[in-house]
């Protein structure tokens, strides 16, 4: 399809996917509870940091695709207030904790890189 770039080709989306299903594993080994508190607001949260670059990139109009990557981007936040507070209660290791809000930071860069090149063509 020459050079069009799918979302899954989107490195930020590629990262998000991969600490999407770590967290995954995380949370289905979470005792009821805790899954129906922290645990899927967590899933919820990283989810949506993959669906919303996907949803953005799938939009036409360029304002269109920033709105759904600002969406992305605090969705990523918000999987760092979790994750601090399963760290916090004990639901994960620490070592776990840290290790996932790293990706999640790095996840926010790219993001932030792709809502400046995104923002670059508006002019």
């Amino acid at each position: 399809m020459g050079n069009f770039l799918e979302f899954q080709d989107i490195l930020a989306y590629k990262r998000a996917e991969k600490v999407a299903e770590e967290i995954w594993e995380l949370v289905v080994e979470m005792d009821w509870f805790r899954k129906q508190t922290i645990g899927m607001q967590i899933i919820k949260a990283i989810d949506s940091v993959c669906a919303n670059i996907a949803e953005g990139h799938g939009r036409f109009f360029y304002k269109e695709k920033l709105k759904f990557y600002y969406y992305s981007r605090a969705s990523a936040q918000e999987t760092i207030v979790w994750l601090r507070k399963s760290g916090k209660r004990k639901m994960v290791t620490y070592f776990e904790c840290k290790t996932m809000i790293s990706r999640i930071e790095e996840i926010l860069k790219l993001i932030n890189i792709l809502i400046r090149s995104t923002r670059s063509r508006l002019k």
